[in-house]
């Protein structure tokens, strides 16, 4: 891919992801003996040391860390609806100068975090200097190298093991960073929270259970990316009740995402789509294509098209606190295409 910063803003990462292989799964990494392990409710009294589970082994952090470092892609969310303001975040969307989607700027309100530029590796140096006390990295692509220079620096938490890269569900990682600073069981109530605000749709719309319903995106070449259900954006739709074209599950096979041609369009004619296009001219380019217009799902206006940043990086993001604000401005319109099928 030709634009990682069009990308990231549409697709969180994208374009990195397909260069990387899946994540390392091998046991490693600092560990500590008669500390309770996250699985085992770390965090959940606040009390410590307590000890996380991770996809390289454990991590202990033996007192409530003061200066925390936030390079997973959304940890930020987490830390901050917890009440814990970073040190530095990772820039992963250039247009968010302080690192953070609308979502959070309440929460972050006037600190100013050191911004880490988004690279295809950790920078190591840029948050050695931040000396930090836990380094929250849970929502990345880390391999066990990149986890050991940083577990020199200070406790590393990275993803929980047996997930995909990019395909840890919005609620683990939530939990996870909640963990690592002593506060799973807050954690997990923002989880709740957010998962009550999915139930209160459904309940609302039993309507919607089964119908097809996807998040796509354009490609640079003239296709389409169909973001698979172990996604945070195919979750999303899952979590309203919709499903995807058994198709698309055997094209993503494992991966988070497939790329379709516009030979293979049809598999867009659902009763719905949403399409992420950062620009109108994406838009447009996909107009002037027969196979993308002369759709049904086309045709009869049942496209959701989102143009806005931070609609669509939160839907991308899917976190505790970005969810609700997904809901609440995508919900509508979806009501207003799903009409349309009777």
């Amino acid at each position: 891919m030709t634009s990682l910063r069009r990308l990231t803003a549409l697709a969180a990462a994208l374009a990195a992801v397909i260069a990387l292989a899946a994540c390392g799964s091998d046991d490693g990494g600092s560990t500590a003996t008669g500390s309770a392990t996250a699985a085992d409710g770390a965090g959940a009294t606040g009390t410590f040391p307590v000890t996380v589970e991770h996809e390289f082994g454990t991590t202990t952090i033996e007192k409530p860390p003061e200066r925390v470092v936030s390079y997973g892609y959304t940890d930020q969310d987490t830390l901050l609806a917890l009440g814990v303001t970073p040190v530095g975040i990772l820039q992963w969307i250039p247009e968010w100068k302080r690192g953070v989607g609308a979502w959070s700027t309440a929460a972050l309100g006037d600190a100013q975090p050191e911004m880490l530029a988004n690279e295809t590796s950790p920078d190591f140096e840029a948050i050695a200097a931040l000396r930090p006390d836990l380094i929250s990295i849970v929502n990345y692509d880390l391999d066990k190298s990149a986890y050991e220079k940083l577990s020199r620096i200070a406790p590393t938490v990275p993803t929980v093991k047996g997930y995909p890269p990019y395909g840890t569900p919005w609620d683990v990682i939530a939990t996870q960073v909640g963990a690592a600073v002593g506060k799973r069981d807050e954690a997990q109530r923002l989880v709740d929270e957010a998962e009550a605000a999915f139930q209160r749709v459904r309940d609302d719309h039993p309507e919607w259970q089964g119908k097809q319903v996807m998040i796509v995106t354009p490609s640079p070449e003239g296709g389409m990316y169909i973001f698979a259900d172990s996604d945070s954006r195919g979750r999303f739709v899952s979590e309203l009740g919709f499903e995807q074209p058994p198709e698309v599950a055997e094209l993503t096979d494992g991966a988070f995402y497939t790329e379709i041609s516009p030979e293979r369009f049809d598999l867009l004619d659902g009763d719905a789509l949403v399409m992420l296009a950062d620009t109108t001219a994406a838009k447009a380019s996909l107009d002037d294509m027969p196979t993308y217009r002369n759709l049904d799902v086309v045709r009869d206006g049942r496209v959701v098209t989102v143009t806005d940043l931070e609609l669509s990086m939160a839907l991308s993001a899917s976190t505790p606190t970005a969810i609700p604000y997904a809901l609440e401005r995508l919900v509508p319109d979806l009501e207003r295409v799903l009409a349309k099928t009777g």
